[in-house]
């Protein structure tokens, strides 16, 4: 293989099959390990699972488009990138290159054209793809990439080779909900030959069997109903409800004029105060505690309003936004906002956020009619 000095293939990210398949046998033919998506969702959890010694990308992938995967990839790595255009057009050239595009080619191309540019990439390059972390680490779970290595509190844990693929894939997305199919997708781009007896709930039942024991959470991979698994977030976990003698407790249940909740990762409210008291009818005792929205303001929706939104506050959080609100349509025709607001480090916020709610003017209604959706608004 061409790319043994780096040992990592080239990501070939194109929407038209039949191209992707030709591109994909040229850079075979020449040596290359090649790995193949076929949008741009699949372009960016390859990207950033592999690190791809190069990336050609088509501007036939959809969902996100070309420009918008180049965006997402520049942003932590400086993998070096070909862009096949589907026409000569200046304004969409000058556009990728300023999204930081290494090269351009027009189709149609030959195949040995784009072996030729991704060589000259690839030695312009260095083989230098942008930061791969050698160890990841997720509370009480350390792994070590170079060394295939994973410890639990200190101690060896053994896995299979496919276990620790998929062990990988969960840190380098915690919180993150996978579709069985797509961990299935993930975890075959590294063998092609997996069997099908393994299954994603085989590997995902043998995991928790074998990080469950030692780690600090008792559900280390949670499964997410309609959806597939996800991986909690280590970090946070262990972290202990702010007690009520707590100067910033003691602030909000007292001055705060605004009705405010507090709820941890576990989706449990830990605090609430007088103001939300007032509005929901229920002492502070009865709403602390509780892990549905419909409990908690009062309203009578059918799905029961499962704090799951409050979840996405935090995750958005997570993801660099400095408040997330939320507007719930009540009976009266007003609207009811929530503002989800980190708390300062001191006192986890890595595990806590605050929920605002307005609840509009005196004497408005505090039930959320059914069946309308929650809208959240992020603002950077």
């Amino acid at each position: 293989m061409e790319l043994s000095a780096t040992d990592r293939p080239i990501l070939v990210a194109d929407g038209d099959a039949r191209n992707r398949r030709r591109t994909r046998q040229a850079l075979e033919a020449a040596g290359f390990a090649v790995i193949e998506a076929g949008d741009g969702p699949q372009a960016l959890d390859l990207a950033r699972i592999r690190i791809p010694a190069l990336l050609i990308l088509s501007t036939s992938v959809a969902r996100p488009g070309a420009l918008e995967v180049c965006r997402h990839i520049r942003r932590d790595s400086d993998v070096p990138i070909l862009m096949l255009l589907a026409r000569r057009d200046e304004v969409t050239t000058l556009v990728a290159f300023a999204m930081g595009v290494d090269d351009c080619v027009a189709l149609p191309v030959s195949p040995a054209e784009i072996v030729a540019r991704s060589r000259a990439l690839l030695r312009r390059s260095g083989g230098s793809t942008g930061p791969l972390p050698a160890v990841l680490s997720q509370g009480p779970i350390v792994m070590d990439l170079d060394r295939r290595e994973v410890t639990v509190q200190g101690r060896p844990v053994a896995l299979t080779p496919l276990e620790f693929r998929l062990l990988k894939v969960f840190m380098q997305a915690p919180g993150r909900a996978f579709s069985r199919e797509h961990l299935l997708a993930l975890i075959h781009a590294f063998d092609a030959d997996l069997p099908a007896d393994r299954t994603v709930d085989n590997l995902v039942v043998s995991l928790r069997r074998k990080l469950g024991d030692r780690a600090e959470a008792s559900r280390v991979i949670v499964g997410v109903r309609g959806v597939g698994y996800k991986f909690m977030d280590q970090r946070s976990v262990g972290v202990p409800s702010p007690g009520a003698d707590h100067p910033l407790w003691r602030w909000i249940v007292q001055a705060a004029p605004l009705p405010i909740l507090v709820i941890d990762r576990e989706r449990t409210v830990v605090l609430a105060n007088r103001a939300a008291e007032r509005i929901t009818g229920w002492p502070v005792e009865q709403i602390t505690g509780q892990t549905k929205c419909h409990t908690v303001i009062g309203c009578q929706a059918r799905d029961g309003c499962s704090l799951k939104d409050v979840c996405v506050g935090v995750r958005a959080m997570q993801e660099g936004a400095s408040s997330l609100k939320v507007r719930y349509r009540i009976d009266t025709g007003e609207t009811v906002s929530a503002t989800y607001v980190p708390l300062p480090p001191d006192v986890g916020s890595a595990a806590y956020c605050m929920i605002v709610l307005d609840m509009g003017p005196e004497g408005a209604a505090s039930r959320v009619s059914t069946g309308d959706p929650l809208e959240f608004q992020t603002q950077s």
